[in-house]
């Protein structure tokens, strides 16, 4: 099979039933946000991440569907702007200041007013064992840095949150 007009590929480990899978999605041309899980129009999205290129490049292929979103460096900032942004997603990367991004999504899903936000977890780090400690920190999804510009939202937009 010919792959040469092949479009780019994200690799993605989804995170269910406690197990790692490794799953490549094609980018779609144009992207398709029908049937999505979460609709884009409006879908409040809060950056977590202290790597403020990283940040922005979201934020603009999120905003180009529709999104509405935030960027904060640190998970104090992001537990100062939850009660007035009140976030549908956030995309959080696990190595933050301070605060890592593994407590500070496990401390978002065992509060009663903030458990029910989806969070993804967009990060660099891959060690051994980073997708597992991601999901049993609360994150559904688990994406590793450098996120794909042509299917980084269409693959948050289409994803199914489980948790």
């Amino acid at each position: 099979m010919d792959n040469s007009n092949a479009s780019p590929s994200v690799e993605i480990s989804e995170l269910g039933g406690g197990l790692r899978t490794r799953t490549t999605k094609r980018a779609p041309a144009p992207p398709k946000c029908r049937g999505a899980r979460f609709d884009p129009k409006g879908l409040r999205v809060l950056i977590v991440d202290d790597d403020m290129a990283s940040a922005k490049l979201a934020s603009i292929m999120l905003r180009t569907e529709g999104c509405d979103t935030r960027i904060v460096a640190s998970a104090e900032e992001a537990f100062a702007i939850l009660p007035s942004f009140r976030p549908r997603l956030i995309v959080l990367d696990l190595v933050l200041p301070l605060m890592g991004g593994l407590l500070f999504a496990h401390s978002l899903k065992s509060e009663p007013a903030t458990r029910d936000i989806a969070i993804v977890a967009v990060t660099a780090f891959n060690g051994d064992g980073a997708a597992h400690m991601a999901k049993d920190a609360g994150c559904f999804l688990y994406i590793q840095k450098p996120i794909d510009p042509l299917s980084f939202a269409d693959v948050l937009i289409n994803a199914e949150d489980d948790s």
